[in-house]
């Protein structure tokens, strides 16, 4: 019975890391179509330099 408890919890615990990983992956693509449009558009690039940021491997999305 032990085991299937400590199961249940490794599934939540994993379930709980996929929407997070989930939810920051939704929150960057979200992030890039405004800045797709912005460079489409003729406008300024992005200024929070969340690109430079990942590029430079500091921050993963």
């Amino acid at each position: 019975m032990a085991a299937v408890w400590r199961l249940e919890r490794s599934v939540a615990e994993l379930e709980a890391m996929l929407l997070k990983v989930a939810t920051a992956l939704d929150r960057y693509g979200r992030h890039e179509r405004g800045c797709r449009f912005s460079r489409t558009h003729g406008q300024c690039r992005c200024t929070c330099l969340l690109h430079d940021r990942i590029r430079e491997g500091g921050l993963k999305p």
